[in-house]
């Protein structure tokens, strides 16, 4: 029994080790090393899927990316130092997950970005998914930990869904659909920020039609809630 018990303590120190492993400290949620570890299996999934005998209709068996960057992030950390910057960030990244599904994954993506991998969906319904994080995290402000200020900010999103084509699921990589969300991302800033971006392949003639590194797309655009001033917001 003392074997028992000590293999069982081992086997969650090791666990706690392996999430630490792929835990951004700060923000509590995933970080890259996660999505290198599980992108492989993500995709495989979706292959899996593609290929069911008997599924007629695709709904429900793509893998979205949104890249999510907080608008105006430097003004927050210059008005109000880098400490309720970082207090900024936990709030987002809870923001973000609560706007997300369980079987979702949100991924520290670097500095103010995020990547949020939303598995087992539609991407004809990816705006939606996207209008919930727009809300989630510019609809109310945030409070600063230990004082009675609020910081208001945005974010903007870009996003585009695996297999591009689900009727020649190889033929462009998860690599390049993650570059089509950032491109779309940088859409969704130059645009004016405060908005979400979504690329999609072309249907039917007269859509729309953009070419990101030869790849004909085509933008669904999503406003955020309205506001004011889309920068911080002054302390009460």
């Amino acid at each position: 029994m003392k074997q028992v018990r000590l293999e069982g303590e081992l086997a969650n120190a090791n666990q706690e080790l392996l999430d630490a492993s792929v835990t951004d400290l700060l923000t509590g949620v995933r970080n890259r090393r996660f999505f290198s570890n599980s992108i492989d299996a993500d995709v495989q999934q979706v292959f899996r899927t593609l290929a069911t005998p008997g599924l007629e209709d695709n709904r429900n068996r793509d893998l979205v990316f949104y890249l999510i960057d907080v608008d105006h992030f430097k003004l927050v950390n210059d008005d109000f130092g880098h400490q309720i910057g970082d207090q900024l960030l936990v709030e987002v990244a809870r923001r973000i997950t609560s706007a997300s599904r369980l079987s979702d994954a949100v991924i520290r993506w670097g500095g103010e970005e995020f990547l949020l991998i939303s598995r087992y969906t539609d991407r004809a319904e990816g705006d939606v998914l996207a209008r919930r994080v727009l809300d989630a995290v510019g609809g109310k402000p945030c409070r600063v930990a230990g004082s009675d200020a609020e910081v208001r900010v945005t974010c903007s999103v870009g996003w585009a869904a695996f297999p591009w084509r689900t009727e020649d699921p190889r033929q462009i990589s998860y690599e390049q659909v993650l570059l089509l969300a950032d491109y779309a991302l940088y859409q969704a800033k130059g645009g004016g920020r405060n908005r979400g971006v979504g690329l999609l392949p072309p249907k039917g003639q007269g859509a729309e039609t953009l070419f990101i590194n030869g790849i004909p797309a085509t933008p669904v655009t999503t406003m955020g809630p309205a506001q004011g001033q889309a920068a911080a917001a002054a302390a009460k």
